[in-house]
């Protein structure tokens, strides 16, 4: 079963990637970010069964906000940086909720009888 936030996240970085191929935007910029999409959606298809699945979605969204703010020091274009930080916020908030929404897989199921 696919993670929807990592995927959502995938989606968006792709669009940028199309976006700034469309617009040329900086090489190494887009390059990066056609990696970062890479990652989301293998996040997306393994992290589910894996304990550093939220753990891996937060530090996606934290190496989106590291590659923003390079870009940005770099005199990149202001609408792809701003779109990467948007994403990266996004990864943050998918990897936030998926720690607070993980449960122990490692106790069997309880059995409630009434």
């Amino acid at each position: 079963m696919l993670r929807s936030g990592d995927t959502v996240v995938g989606v968006a970085l792709l669009l940028l990637v199309m976006g700034g191929l469309a617009t040329h935007a900086v090489p190494w910029f887009v390059v990066y970010l056609f990696v970062a999409a890479c990652c989301a959606f293998y996040l997306a298809a393994y992290g589910q069964n894996h304990y550093g699945g939220s753990f891996g979605t937060l530090a996606l969204g934290l190496a989106l906000i590291v590659a923003s703010v390079v870009s940005l020091v770099r005199y990149s274009s202001s609408w792809i940086y701003w779109c990467t930080l948007i994403v990266a916020f996004g990864s943050l908030a998918a990897g936030i909720y998926g720690l607070r929404d993980r449960r122990d897989s490692s106790l069997p199921p309880r059995i409630v009888r009434t």
